[in-house]
């Protein structure tokens, strides 16, 4: 100030002048105004268009009545503003549940900080518990799912300037666990007959399959197919499907093998006719006749419609020709069972049902 006024008051009133001096080798330069430097002799000078020559100290000079004053030098360079990005983001494949980290990476040869922002599909992703590092060079998405997948980029910016850049996209795409969309079902079917069992999934995209019997692997198709059926086919099945991200299990189902297509009609295979099952249904006790052709250890069992035994009624030598076997099936619950008789190769299968 100069005697309590301002000093652009004082210049006005011409109480003072200034003078703007640039630092050289050799002797200061004074500076005076062109098409480039505005204020040469006034308290503000403003050099337009900085440029490297431009670069030194700079002082000013300002006389008044009763002497002079010389202001501190100032230093003014050349910054440089550009900025550059070094790491791009680059895309991914996820499983649902994953955590995933986007990262970019930017230099600078400025004195500015750098701040980030990033986007997905055009919009500001926003902090949460789900998405942190949302304005740092790294963006980390925790358990992602379906609505995640999408493209990010990261758009990077000197602070307090325009300069600014935006970095290359990267996409998302997030893979689903599977899941059924529908199961397999119950079979009955006869002896020799084809079955097949089928499952299908939400999204079946580079699914594998593992069908299992009774705990073991018997086909690795979308489908179980099986040509001709014995009566050895006859139990649970249930399927594992997997992908890259897990896999999923089905309901276990049952099939059942039958040797006829009715409860009644006389069974034969290899000299063994087993007919007459009567009462059927049953609530107490049933018999059927087993024609037997030579004399031979013959098994009877009654199995539920998984084909778990759950009753011997005979075990031992019959006689050639005609006998008569009695079925106690008091003590089962109402349900479809099948007699089975076995003996050597031949396997005979009837229905029996038991309704109290």
């Amino acid at each position: 100030h100069v005697n309590g006024r301002k000093v652009e008051d004082a210049l006005k009133l011409n109480e003072i002048s200034i003078q703007w001096f640039k630092v050289r080798a050799g002797g200061d330069v004074a500076l005076a105004d062109d098409k480039r430097t505005a204020g040469a002799k006034s308290n503000l000078m403003t050099i337009k268009g900085f440029i490297s020559a431009d670069e030194g100290e700079y002082y000013a000079v300002i006389t008044g009545l009763c002497g002079t004053a010389t202001t501190a030098k100032g230093q003014l360079k050349v910054e440089d503003l550009t900025l550059s990005i070094n790491q791009q983001p680059t895309a991914t494949t996820n499983c649902e549940g994953d955590d995933v980290i986007f990262s970019i990476e930017a230099t600078t040869p400025s004195a500015k900080a750098i701040s980030y922002q990033w986007f997905k599909d055009g919009a500001v992703v926003a902090e949460t518990p789900n998405s942190t590092g949302t304005k740092s060079s790294h963006l980390t998405l925790y358990s992602v799912d379906s609505k995640d997948a999408g493209t990010y980029y990261c758009e990077v910016s000197l602070v307090g300037t325009t300069v600014m850049e935006k970095s290359a996209d990267a996409t998302l795409a997030v893979d689903l666990k599977p899941t059924i969309k529908t199961q397999p079902t119950n079979i009955e079917v006869q002896v020799s007959k084809d079955f097949t069992l089928d499952v299908e999934l939400n999204d079946a995209t580079d699914a594998t399959y593992e069908w299992y019997m009774n705990g073991k692997v018997v086909g690795t198709s979308k489908s179980f197919t099986k040509t001709g059926a014995t009566p050895e086919d006859a139990g649970k099945y249930w399927v594992v499907a997997t992908n890259n991200c897990g896999n999923v299990t089905s309901a276990q189902v049952t099939v059942v093998v039958t040797t006829g297509t009715s409860d009644v009609t006389d069974k034969t295979m290899n000299g063994f006719v087993m007919s007459g099952l009567t009462p059927n249904p049953s609530n107490e006790v049933s018999e059927l006749t087993l024609n037997v052709p030579t004399s031979e250890v013959v098994r009877i069992v009654i199995t539920d419609v998984s084909g778990k035994e759950v009753l011997e009624v005979a075990n031992g030598t019959m006689n050639i020709g005609s006998n008569r076997i009695s079925i106690n099936v008091s003590n089962l619950s109402n349900g479809v069972y099948y007699v089975v008789m076995q003996s050597g190769n031949a396997r005979l299968m009837q229905k029996l049902n038991v309704v109290k």
